[in-house]
């Protein structure tokens, strides 16, 4: 009889759980879509040439490269517009240790911008594979963007964090856990494909001044190929960009209009 009674309890709570469970997840789903519904009506002020929508949409990073401005809405709707001109670097950090950086002149850190570009996400997400992913633990994947501002320093972008996504029951997930891994690998691509944005801004910030030079080849002799014909740097962005659209990082639409940017 006592094992009986228990059988009954044990799958009385297990049918209390399993509804519950699908019920927080209707109720997550029906949250993640309205937040959707909310950003796409909030996006339509901007000319978007390039967007990341984050997990579970949490927020949305957007390029606005006809006002010069990158856009960055949380779901608490808290908006901040961050102008290419006060963009001083680029950092992308996971659990506190950099993997990548690109500054105002020139890349620092733990990988160049270049090889993240060259490798992109299944370089990184690749090497999830492999006894690595048996004892690696991760909760935080952000993208933070220092700015030349002395009231407002920087913005830090939360591409996953898994205390958000499980209201704090986790502090931490292998990257191949069967639920929250997806999520993990999702934003860590999100973090990348940001790095890589900005990371053409700052170079369109580089190159910048030296576009409207006052002096022709002609008025300096001594004038080199590199600063009086960009097209170099201009083959590089576009190779960086077709290398993001192969990765599927961008869409064929975000890339023709990043590209056309860059060529005008």
């Amino acid at each position: 009889m006592e094992t009986t009674w228990l059988f009954w309890v044990l799958l009385a709570a297990f049918v209390i759980g399993l509804i519950a469970a699908i019920n927080q997840g209707k109720k997550d789903e029906e949250a993640k879509r309205e937040r959707g519904e909310k950003f796409k009506k909030a996006t339509e002020e901007f000319n978007v040439s390039a967007k990341v929508v984050g997990v579970n949409n949490r927020y949305q990073f957007i390029v606005d490269d006809v006002d010069k401005n990158i856009i960055y809405m949380e779901s608490t709707w808290k908006k901040k517009i961050v102008p290419f001109d006060k963009i001083m670097s680029v950092e992308m950090v996971e659990d506190n240790t950099m993997i990548s950086s690109k500054s105002l002149g020139r890349t620092i850190g733990g990988a160049l911008i270049g090889d993240l570009v060259a490798g992109g996400a299944g370089m990184i997400v690749g090497g999830l594979s492999g006894n690595s992913k048996l004892t690696k633990k991760v909760s935080k994947v952000e993208v933070i963007i220092k700015m030349r501002d002395f009231n407002d320093t920087a913005l830090s972008i939360p591409c996953f964090e898994i205390g958000r996504e499980t209201n704090n029951t986790k502090k931490e997930i292998k990257p191949d856990d069967s639920v929250y891994g997806p999520m993990y690998k999702k934003g860590l691509e999100d973090a990348i494909k940001i790095t890589q944005l900005v990371s053409i801004i700052i170079d369109q910030m580089d190159k910048a001044p030296a576009q409207p030079a006052a002096a022709t080849p002609a008025q300096n002799p001594s004038a080199t190929a590199e600063t009086t014909n960009p097209s170099s740097s201009i083959a590089d962005e576009i190779k960086k960009l077709a290398d993001m659209k192969a990765q599927g990082l961008i869409t064929d639409e975000e890339f023709a209009a990043l590209k056309s940017k860059i060529i005008k």
